[in-house]
């Protein structure tokens, strides 16, 4: 996590710079707002998997993933899913809020 917040900080004020030179005050927020819309159902569906994985090393009872292979089959997740969690749909709309700074 320090890792990725030090690579955001070294990274974000060059990218933002760039963005505003190339497309005026709006232009930052809009791409990053769109990255984030992008992000958060991908990462969603890694943290569904990692769940699930997890789930079953538990019911297998052994406590590390080297011990059981990967599974044979993927939980598959629809956006309406995502959306109806009300966790995650707040998430969501308060970072596109942020990102928009509306």
């Amino acid at each position: 996590m320090e890792a990725a917040g030090g690579i955001g900080m070294l990274f974000g004020p060059l990218m933002g710079a760039l963005l505003y030179s190339q497309g005026g005050f709006m232009l930052p927020f809009v791409f990053f707002a769109g990255v984030y819309i992008l992000a958060y159902p991908y990462l969603a569906y890694i943290l569904c998997y990692a769940l699930s994985i997890e789930k079953r090393l538990k019911a297998a009872g052994t406590g590390s993933a080297a011990a059981s292979p990967e599974p044979t089959e993927v939980e598959t997740i629809g956006a309406w899913t995502l959306f109806s969690k009300v966790r995650f749909f707040f998430v969501a709309m308060s970072q596109m809020l942020l990102m928009l700074s509306l």
